[in-house]
């Protein structure tokens, strides 16, 4: 299963428990965090590349902001690119992650039921 972390505001993640975190969950990363009443969604393959990411933005924003931190273990839909990787934004103030199955959204060989209910 997923495994979804909400980091408060001057908190931070250690280097090496998101790593850990990636290797149980490889099938990629991401996180969201709130900027000027607006929600920002950031999605990776490469552990490399998130957690350097996943650094400064928690350096430029993580003292006004919580994090909600993602990391996926493919269950339903396609596991190419970042299409399914958490979080979803939902629009410009909200964005959301789940761990799980969503029953009841329907199937597709390409979305996830995650993304299905994202759509609805």
């Amino acid at each position: 299963m997923c495994l979804l972390i909400r980091q408060p505001k001057n908190k931070v993640i250690s280097d090496e428990k998101l790593q850990i975190a990636y290797e149980n969950n490889e099938d990629g990363a991401g996180f969201s965090y709130a900027r000027n009443g607006r929600v920002y969604v950031e999605k990776f393959r490469d552990f490399g590349k998130f957690l350097t990411n996943y650094k400064l933005a928690v350096q430029r924003f993580g003292k006004t902001s919580d994090f909600v931190v993602h990391f996926r273990l493919t269950t339903h839909g396609t596991n190419e690119g970042t299409f399914n990787v958490h979080p979803f934004k939902v629009n410009s103030r909200l964005s959301f992650a789940h761990n799980g199955v969503i029953n009841g959204v329907g199937t597709s060989k390409k979305l996830s039921d995650t993304r299905l209910f994202n759509k609805r």
